[in-house]
């Protein structure tokens, strides 16, 4: 193995390589030497010399040095990461920051021992620094630069990095200023190609559907030759299909609710007719999705197009996010000149080297999202992302080289979209107020006439989200923000500094009008809350209009809340409001009318300014007046001497309440919220009656669970929870069940000796002993944050002692993407997660063979449930969206014919009607705990 010399020490690829063995270390020096250390024979070993690890974050946490600061920052400061030279050499290859993955990645046998993952840093290290010194290395463009900047800020890799790069440039001398080089590193917008404008589809001329026989000849063209033959795919497909069926009459869409269950094969039964449609009609078919994780596996399925004429290219399939997922150029030459200054210098050029050769800046695609959550630097994932409000969008200086720019370019022209629920609703929502080329998600979306959402029993919850209104201190502050500006903002530069006026300097450089009307929303602004709003809320000493309006609505909710002493979230009803608060939301209600007035006159004044103000950099301005214009019409009510009556008319449309929020029992917001009652009717009012046709689909829609002596449509749930009931004429409804038997893949069990309890050293030694029992491949799934973290504390000294990697969610700085990635790679790992993997995640195989619930998924009973639960049903609503969640749950563990699994659910109390959500070829056991976790050793092997 070449060595090269690191900046002080013995050479880098000589060092020794510390790994977790259990919760101890165990060191492989290059020699061959095998160590096993405890934390404080470790913290002595460290002050001597550096060592290799993989990923320092989770190497500390599996040696529980995460909780000494003394023991964490030696760890930091005396360790070489491989997986940051891995970023900085590879820097759009995917690996996870574990021995494992960096042995796939890199090509080398996989490690299956402690002694094999320390191997695995030696091997890589000289594999990696051989690309560096090779005459053909791909990743080349301001590497050397780069190097000499790290090099320069203490980088441990700097020195073996720079020495291997002059190896390949014949003639550089050895002392190289950096001066002149750092900011050619760190520009990245430099060498960025532009994106060219093109024109949207034009209008749709042709409706052809595609044929019963084009389907299934497409299909068998997507599953391949050798592809098992699938009878309910087949007809799925054909189902599908009816929702591009010839348009004939305006606001009548074709409307299909298709229920697959898991493994039909839903994904290439939707993409068959969808394709040949979009083939047949120049048209975009839009498919969403409920996360990105999904958008994700959908991409896979879709790289089978790329084989057919037309399908390969931008023309083909792109993928839609929010902006909030791209990095945003104007951010990143903020924080680049930070670390030229030397803050974040390591981890803001090593994401520099990501973004000059990454595919779309998305940053929950090829992005290493564990380089930021590893150890020591204080740069985040939002500090790089566009934040909402902020694009200033052509009075930009990359704005030519946007990568969220880019990709809505794309979109216009694809034949394929596929975007997420949140996305399109949000779109669907600002269509009510925005012409369409100001949305979000590009003019291309108004062209689509026909959509697929997969993942379909989610659209009532993210409708519920899209189409609410909250008038909270954070939402009015964060308007001040974008008025006023945010004064010493040091992540995010200049920018921001004069708000406002910042945006619009240009445009007052010429018209004296323009610049009188802004510093009247200036003035007008002062009434929002400032920074600091939070101390001044808590010690009752409000500034201006708007906090004392909020310090009013904390105080009615903590009256009736018992506020003082809880510890979780509050929520009251605003009925009958508080005197003193009907005053101070006249005062707000007034405070809103003037700022709105000054900002519609400033609005209009550059609509008919000689230059016309391009309509997307008045999008955010027009939406600012429609959610002002929503708190006036919230505050309106509260302040009406008739509000009892009002309250009355309205609860059949929207319901009201009063919160104050928080975060590990400290208050981050309080607001008054305004929600739909049913939110799909908006969004069939704005989704679906405008559409042509439209696809609904998951594995669980209908409830088939229901007693007979009800006597109600099994159906109901899919059609309320989709929006379907509000057609003009009934969706078309199609069901499809699972090819796999549950009843020999799948043991099922309720824990009878444990009831919803809050003993958590309870709960943590039922997670404890059933993860132990499978030897991993477990997921633990969790009603509230707070208790995971608990068991998490609780169980993980002994799942690592055990050499079960534990991974959690809220617990691990990681998307939860990354996640389940890693939970996947690494065959005997655990995983600790909340709603979020509940659903939409795919696991085969054995590193998925164990789920456990801590209780059943009941609703949270808030106030905006219970109105709902009387508007849809009583406990038939209730039981339904237990059954949903179940189901959804349970469906995680099978994924292929070949699978097999243990569900566990710690909680004696669920009743049978909830268990019968479970497929009719399952019978759950209740049993004790101990039995339970013998079953469960016998059924996987153990």
């Amino acid at each position: 193995m070449t060595s090269v010399t690191s900046q002080s020490g013995p050479p880098i690829c000589a060092l020794p390589a510390l790994v977790a063995d259990g919760c101890a270390a165990l060191i492989l020096t290059s020699d061959g030497e095998i160590e096993t250390l405890e934390s404080t024979a470790l913290r002595r070993r460290l002050q001597d010399m550096p060592h290799l690890v993989c990923h320092r974050a989770f190497t500390a946490r599996r040696l529980g040095l995460t909780h000494n600061r003394r023991q964490d920052n030696l760890f930091n400061l005396h360790t070489a990461d491989i997986m940051e030279l891995f970023a900085f050499v590879l820097p759009v290859h995917f690996c996870l920051p574990t021995p494992r993955s960096l042995a796939q990645a890199l090509g080398i046998d996989e490690p299956d021992s402690a002694i094999q993952e320390a191997l695995v840093l030696h091997r890589a290290t000289g594999i990696l620094m051989g690309y560096l010194a090779s005459g053909n290395y791909a990743y080349g463009d301001r590497a050397f630069a780069s190097a000499c900047l790290l090099r320069d800020h203490g980088w441990p890799w700097g020195e073996a990095v720079v020495e291997a790069l002059m190896s390949q440039q014949k003639g550089v001398g050895a002392e190289i200023s950096v001066s002149g080089s750092a900011l050619d590193a760190l520009s990245v917008w430099r060498d960025l190609a532009e994106w060219r404008d093109v024109s949207p589809y034009d209008q749709l001329q042709d409706d052809t559907p595609p044929t019963s026989q084009s389907i299934e000849q497409r299909l068998a063209v997507l599953k391949g030759v050798d592809a098992e033959a699938r009878t309910p795919q087949d007809d799925y497909a054909q189902a599908a299909g009816l929702a591009f069926a010839a348009f004939e009459e305006p606001n009548r869409p074709h409307v299909a609710l298709v229920e697959a269950g898991t493994g039909t094969g839903k994904t290439l039964g939707y993409i068959a007719p969808a394709s040949l449609w979009a083939e047949q009609n120049a048209g975009p078919v839009w498919i969403s999705t409920y996360t990105r994780n999904l958008q994700h596996q959908l991409q896979r399925e879709l790289t089978r197009l790329n084989d057919l004429p037309g399908w390969r290219g931008k023309s083909g399939v792109v993928i839609r996010k929010g902006r909030e997922n791209y990095l945003c150029l104007l951010n990143m030459q903020a924080i680049m000149q930070r670390a030229s200054a030397g803050l974040d210098t390591v981890a803001a050029t090593l994401v520099a080297r990501w973004a000059r050769y990454s595919r779309s800046g998305d940053m929950s695609d090829d992005f290493p999202t564990w380089l930021l959550a590893n150890n020591g630097h204080s740069l985040r994932r939002e500090m790089l992302a566009d934040r909402r409000g902020d694009c200033i969008y052509d009075a930009c200086p990359h704005y030519r080289k946007c990568f969220i720019e880019r990709v809505v370019r794309d979109s216009r022209q694809a034949r394929i979209v596929v975007a997420n629920h949140a996305l399109v609703l949000r779109w669907a929502a600002s269509q009510t107020l925005l012409d369409d080329t100001t949305d979000d998600i590009s003019s291309g979306a108004s062209d689509a006439t026909r959509y697929i959402f997969d993942e379909g029993h989610h659209l009532f919850d993210t409708a519920d989200g899209a189409f609410s209104t909250d008038l909270t201190i954070s939402e009015a502050a964060e308007l001040r923000r974008w008025l006023l500006g945010t004064q010493g903002d040091r992540v995010r530069g200049a920018r921001h500094q004069d708000g406002l006026a910042a945006r619009l300097e240009n445009n007052m450089a010429d018209d004296a009008t323009l610049a009188e009307l802004v510093a009247k929303v200036q003035e007008a602004a002062l009434v929002l809350p400032a920074s600091g709003w939070g101390q001044r809320l808590e010690s009752n000493r409000p500034h201006e209009i708007a906090e004392r309006f909020f310090t009013l609505v904390r105080r009615q909710v903590h009256d009736r809340a018992d506020g003082e002493r809880n510890p979780y979230s509050l929520e009251a009803s605003v009925w009958p409001p508080d005197k003193a608060l009907v005053g101070a939301a006249q005062d707000m209600a007034q405070a809103l009318v003037r700022l709105a007035e000054s900002l519609e006159a400033v609005v209009a004044t550059l609509r008919e300014g000689d230059e016309v103000e391009p309509q997307h950099r008045l999008r955010r301005f027009v939406l600012w007046l429609e959610e002002i214009k929503r708190w006036r019409m919230m505050l309106s009510d509260l302040v009406s001497p008739d509000a009892e009556n009002i309250d009355d008319g309205k609860q059949e449309v929207f319901v009201d309440w009063l919160s104050v929020d928080k975060r590990e029992g400290r208050e981050y917001d309080t607001g008054l919220h305004r929600h739909y009652l049913d939110p799909t009717e908006p969004f069939a009012r704005y989704v679906l009656h405008s559409s042509h046709g439209a696809l609904i689909t998951s594995a669980t829609l209908h409830d088939p669970f229901l007693d007979d002596e009800h006597e109600v449509d099994n159906w109901r749930q899919a059609t309320f929870r989709t929006g379907a009931r509000h057609l003009p004429e009934p969706a078309k409804r199609f069901r499809f069940a699972s090819p796999f038997d549950y009843a020999v893949q799948t043991r099922v069990f309720v824990v009878s000796d444990m009831g919803r309890s809050d003993d958590m050293e309870c709960v943590a030694e039922a997670y404890r002993a059933l993860f132990l029992a499978s030897g991993g491949g477990a997921l633990g799934l969790f009603t509230a944050i707070s208790r995971l973290r608990s068991v998490h504390e609780r169980i993980a000294p002994t799942l690592h002692e055990a050499g079960l990697a534990l991974f959690a969610q809220h617990v691990d700085a990681l998307d939860a993407g990354t996640l389940v990635d890693l939970f996947q790679n690494e065959h005997n790992s655990c995983l600790l997660g909340t709603d979020a993997f509940r659903d939409g995640i795919d696991v085969s195989g054995a590193s998925l063979r164990l789920m456990v619930m801590e209780r059943t998924p009941w609703p949270r009973p808030n106030i905006l449930h219970r109105a709902r639960r009387a508007h849809f049903g009583g406990r038939l609503y209730d039981d339904g969206l237990a059954r949903l969640r179940l189901r959804q749950a349970f469906g995680r563990l099978i994924r292929k014919r070949s699978d097999r699994g243990v569900f566990v659910l710690l909680d004696n109390r669920a009743p049978g009607r909830i268990l019968s959500a479970l497929p009719e070829d399952v019978i759950p056991e209740r049993l004790p705990l101990d039995e339970i976790v013998g079953a469960t050793e016998t059924f996987l092997g153990r």
